[in-house]
């Protein structure tokens, strides 16, 4: 096996999230790939075990960058302050959306192709960043910053988090690949709505 960050690696990953967001996981042979990077169908197997790795690799490196940018905006926050910190993380979010909409494409299309062990730990990273959301949420509740309304008794923080981090991820889709007003405007826009939805109206 090659070393795991070698140029040759590095550009398969880049191809391979390219033709995936183009083609889909599914419609993107190995030896599309391959070709296009210049090498032999088989020189994959010098860097990955399988096709399968490679998208989980693609997966991972994006996550460890989208966890990297949240942890910048939950930090330049003030930690007691539950807007502020709302603000700025679906802020992330956004920004991570609009910067890299191939990486969301693929991640939101093409995760589910993942085997079984793969797919358990992308689930698990997802649940984890909207724990994020949701623990901020229930700190706006219990200081009266934010009102979630009761609907139907389901878990109404875990349904507000889930909605607040789909659609920011989703935000590349709505602005579409070359948005007209700049992508930090955008996203500061798009966090600005996330804290209306959840605070609270004075009477």
């Amino acid at each position: 096996m090659a070393e795991p960050d070698s140029p040759a690696r590095r550009r398969i990953e880049e191809v391979a999230l390219k033709l995936f967001a183009a083609q889909g996981y599914r419609g993107t042979p190995v030896k599309e790939i391959m070709l296009e990077c210049g090498l032999t169908p088989g020189a994959m197997y010098n860097h990955f075990q399988s096709k399968d790795e490679l998208l989980f690799t693609i997966l991972r490196k994006l996550g460890d960058e989208f966890t990297v940018m949240i942890k910048r905006g939950e930090q330049a926050a003030d930690p007691d302050d539950p807007a502020q910190l709302l603000f700025n993380v679906v802020e992330a979010m956004a920004l991570f959306a609009l910067r890299h909409p191939d990486a969301v494409k693929v991640a939101n299309v093409d995760y589910v192709e993942l085997s079984e062990a793969y797919l358990k730990e992308e689930v698990e990273f997802r649940r984890t960043n909207r724990r994020r959301i949701e623990k901020i949420i229930e700190a706006g509740i219990a200081t009266g910053q934010f009102v979630i309304p009761i609907y139907d008794n389901v878990n109404e923080i875990k349904l507000t988090a889930t909605a607040l981090a789909n659609v920011a991820i989703r935000l590349s889709d709505a602005a579409g690949p070359h948005p007209s007003r700049d992508i930090a405007g955008l996203a500061r826009f798009h966090a600005q709505l996330a804290l209306r939805i959840v605070t609270r109206r004075s009477a």
